[in-house]
């Protein structure tokens, strides 16, 4: 085997030219001429052009595997350098003032230039700015008999870098260089000593074992590299493949060898490439880029199989061929694929998200609009109650009042749902009567629904209650009904809403998703729309799931109902079927059917008062005089104040003359929260009541953390405030 000792006195005068970018070329012309590495060029007859088709294997390989359009094995004398063999290179002598090669003749390991242009010793070489225009340059040391002799090297007019692998199969190359070296010289010692019988006999034998080991060498080259190797004659004839052809098209190599490229290539593929073939012979255009091109393959088993082809022409025998690299791209494209469907993913949440973002903005409108509102009902109730009790019963004005209190009431009821529906209500669950319940989810609906489509009701004429938050399941009620008329898109149809006490035994518990047995009230929606197939069934409580067109839904309604009813320690399950309309079944467990819970008649409450001080603070005038009102009417001393600033100037001048305050929770400048504190700040322990037109759980969880005493809602403040006052203050 041809190999180079590191301590070669040789390479070490050498050392210093290789790393040295200002070395002048004179130096290294000298250090070139020594005698006896001039002796073993003119041995091994490298001091000539000539060709050699072992060296022409070497560069065709260097080409393949690198993927460069150009491929050399020079030698460097003084005079020059000569091209021993080449791939993509016309001319066969250089001076040394152009020679890339001559700079590796310093050390043993390669020498890459990424980029000719950015090296100071090449960005002036004719072979950079002109001809050629090199950008890349790589080459490997040849080394023979201690003597750094040449080189293998790649080139191209792109700048670039070769990957480890590449730079180790250079390295392989030039030492099967080398050893060709040691084959050649071999041989010539051989001819000129064959008088000598046993020494010509042993050194045929050396170089018979240089031979088998150079082909080892290039089996091991093609037989352990991953992509699928195919070199093809003029006429698209298979001539090699590699054993890798067999794991990406499933033919044995050697039933390929003498059989056409088109058993490779799909039918619809075959003519094209044929054409382009053809063209590309009688004219040398190219018209793909042959370093990457991505094309379909043919399996032995008649399947497709993506592929990227990497082309390389070279010269066998004085005929012209073909040397194809190809790699399987399934998993490459599998994994793209994945990539866009993760991103169509991300895209679709993203738009969830924003959905979500929509629903909780309409949430903290509703709630506005709720605060101010109740202000507005609470005001309208109040006032109008007190001129009722200001008027004899048989006053003209009294019946225009109380159409005036019903239609109060109304609006204070129309708050409460949009509340609901926004979501802002917490959870109160209670004994409630479900006929009650039905009846009024019932008059929501029928204003809403269309004239075209029936609303009935099917339930039993003994009570039935349930234990929940009433809102809530009117809530579910409205989103299943309202979800089966615009499945109807228009058309005429009908929706029933029943009930019925159901006792649950375990199996069926169980089969419900794990409820606990015993009475349950069964609840179902059913329509005669359109119905649902099976796989729209499947992921009808899904969030965000609609079947509507873009923009017409959230795809929360039912996701919503589905929360309810399992927040409750129910059950919902649904049948339906393409034409046969939707049946929704809600599960919810019995309440007792000994008492429900009613709703609180209005009435005012009787005088508690006792003379005790409130101050009471609100920004709304009409709240102020309406509950300095009420409050004397009750027994109450009243100081009101709108201004959060001027009730506190006054409680500090007496604190200890207040026995409790009441103030609004939303007002300019200081909050009810912030008057807490501060009458709290001069005089801890006195009662502090607050009162909004909405209060949502966090707001309560505030005003209980910072020593609140009460609150109530200011829409109920006629009920609610006087009797709250005499609870608080012992009355």
């Amino acid at each position: 085997m041809g190999g180079c000792a590191r301590g070669s006195s040789h390479i070490a005068r050498l050392a210093a030219l290789r790393h040295d970018a200002s070395a002048n070329l004179h130096n290294v012309v000298s250090d070139l001429d020594d005698p006896s590495r001039l002796t073993l060029l003119r041995t091994l007859d490298l001091l000539r052009p000539h060709e050699d088709a072992s060296f022409d294997r070497v560069t065709a390989m260097a080409a393949l595997a690198t993927g460069r359009p150009t491929a050399l094995i020079t030698f460097i004398t003084p005079d020059g350098q000569w091209v021993a063999s080449r791939v993509g290179w016309d001319r066969l002598f250089h001076p040394l003032s152009e020679s890339f090669c001559v700079h590796t003749l310093g050390s043993d390991a390669l020498l890459q230039v990424c980029d000719a242009t950015a090296d100071p010793r090449f960005r002036g070489n004719v072979l950079v700015t002109e001809g050629p225009m090199v950008r890349f340059y790589a080459g490997q040391p040849i080394c023979f008999d201690g003597h750094l002799l040449g080189a293998v090297c790649v080139l191209d007019a792109v700048p670039g870098a070769l990957t480890p692998d590449q730079v180790t199969v250079l390295r392989h190359l030039a030492d099967l260089v080398a050893d060709l070296l040691r084959v050649r010289l071999e041989r010539s010692q051989a001819e000129q000593q064959r008088a000598k019988g046993e020494a010509l006999m042993a050194a045929l034998a050396r170089s018979e074992v240089t031979l088998r080991e150079s082909e080892e060498r290039y089996r091991l080259l093609w037989q352990t590299t991953t992509d699928a190797v195919l070199i093809i004659d003029d006429a698209a004839i298979i001539r090699f493949a590699n054993p890798a052809l067999q794991t990406l098209f499933g033919h044995r190599p050697e039933d390929v060898i003498g059989q056409s490229l088109a058993m490779v290539q799909p039918p619809r593929l075959r003519g094209a490439h044929d054409r382009g073939f053809a063209a590309y012979l009688r004219s040398g255009e190219r018209r793909l880029d042959w370093r990457a091109t991505e094309t379909i393959g043919l399996r032995a088993d008649g399947s497709e199989v993506p592929i990227e082809v990497a082309f390389s022409e070279l010269e066998v025998g004085g005929r012209r061929h073909f040397a194809a690299f190809m790699r399987d791209l399934t998993e490459r494209n599998r994994a793209q694929h994945e990539l866009r469907r993760n991103e169509a993913a991300r895209r679709e949440l993203e738009d969830h998200l924003r959905q979500t973002q929509k629903l909780e903005a309409i949430g903290v409108l509703a709630g506005g609009i709720a605060h101010d509102f109740n202000n507005i009902v609470a005001g309208i109730l109040g006032n109008t109650q007190l001129a009722l009790d200001d008027l004899d019963p048989q006053h003209p004005a009294v019946q225009s009042l109380q159409q005036i209190r019903k239609a109060g009431l109304r609006g204070r009821e129309m708050v409460q749902q949009i509340l609901t529906f926004a979501r802002r209500r917490p959870q109160r669950a209670g004994h409630c009567e479900l006929q009650a319940l039905v009846d009024e989810t019932m008059s929501l609906l029928r204003p809403t629904i269309p004239t075209s489509v029936k609303i009935e009701t099917q339930l039993p004429g003994r009570p039935l209650r349930v234990f929940a938050d009433a809102t809530q399941v009117e809530q579910a009620l409205i989103n299943l009904c309202a979800n089966a008329w615009q499945a109807m898109a228009g058309r005429p149809g009908r929706i029933v809403i029943g009930a019925s006490e159901t006792p649950l035994d375990r199996e069926a518990a169980e089969r419900l998703g794990g409820l606990a047995p015993g009475r349950h009230v069964h609840l179902f929606v059913r329509d005669d729309g359109p119905g649902m197939d099976e796989a729209t069934v499947k992921r009808v409580f899904e969030p965000f799931f609609t079947t509507k067109p873009e923009g017409e839904g959230t795809g929360l309604g039912l996701s919503v109902v589905h929360g309810i009813v399992t927040g409750h320690g129910g059950a919902i399950t649904v049948d339906s079927a393409p034409g046969k309309g939707t049946t929704f079944h809600i599960w919810l467990p019995a309440g007792d059917n000994a008492a429900a819970t009613e709703p609180m008649p209005m009435q005012p409450q009787p005088a508690h008062g006792a003379g005790r001080h409130v101050m009471y603070v609100d920004d709304d005038e009409v709240m102020t005089l309406m509950v300095s009102r009420l409050l004397e009417r009750a027994g109450y001393r009243v100081s009101v104040f709108g201004h959060a600033t001027d009730a506190l100037r006054c409680f500090e001048n007496a604190p200890s003359d207040v026995d409790i305050v009441v103030t609004d929770l939303n007002m300019p400048g200081l909050s009810g929260l912030d008057v807490l504190r501060e009458i709290h700040a001069i005089r801890p322990g006195v009662p502090v009541v607050i009162g909004s037109g909405n209060l949502p759980p966090e707001l309560l969880a505030d005003a209980e953390r910072a020593g609140v005493r009460a609150t109530f809602q200011k829409q109920n403040t006629l009920e609610e405030l006087p009797a709250l006052l005499a609870e608080l203050l012992g009355l």
